[in-house]
């Protein structure tokens, strides 16, 4: 009887640590943009997309595999022009008409800009913005409400990172990978 007690532990113990490893809540993340599309960092796109620009969900809350839609997965970075989702994915720079839902991919930064400049969109209504930017834009009020050094703690590491940054700038520029450099002109300006 104790044995069979200990097995049982055992197998409890072996089946909340399988389901306590998957990403609960905290680490999901997902904004609306200007034109009520989403940029979605959540369990049941995160393995497949990354951090994605997709439609709306039908039903908030609902994501139907059959009926998924995801017009940029693995966002490097975005910013919202007027009508416009404007950023970095996995096949490049990109424009996403947010009435239209078409999307254009250029393959370098300065197409990019030329692209703006061709669709007369104006001028950017939001700094650019890092994936982290997302998360703090979802859970950073929480965080500020239950711990009132948070924003003074986020500051103090940012500060960190550009330092760090800025020194492989200098010293090491070669070992920068565009992507990096970018992000790292977005975090630290």
């Amino acid at each position: 009887m104790k044995n069979l007690r200990y097995v049982t532990c055992v197998i409890v113990v072996l089946m909340i640590v399988k389901y306590a490893s998957a990403t609960i809540g905290f680490a999901e993340w997902q904004i609306q943009t200007p034109g009520n599309n989403l940029i979605s960092h959540i369990d049941p796109l995160k393995e497949r997309y990354s951090t994605c620009l997709r439609p709306a969900d039908r039903a908030p809350g609902s994501i139907y595999e059959g009926e998924l839609k995801v017009y940029v997965s693995h966002l490097r970075w975005w910013q919202y022009y007027n009508g416009y989702v404007v950023g970095k994915g996995n096949r490049g720079y990109f424009i996403f008409n947010e009435k239209s839902a078409a999307v254009e991919f250029f393959v370098r930064r300065g197409l990019l800009e030329k692209g703006i400049t061709k669709r007369r969109i104006g001028n950017p209504t939001s700094k650019k913005m890092l994936p982290g930017n997302g998360w703090a834009l979802v859970w950073g009020p929480t965080l500020e409400k239950n711990d009132p050094e948070y924003k003074k703690k986020q500051d103090a590491m940012r500060k960190k990172v550009c330092e760090y940054f800025r020194a492989q700038l200098r010293n090491n520029p070669q070992k920068l990978s565009v992507d990096h450099k970018e992000e790292g002109e977005i975090m630290c300006g």
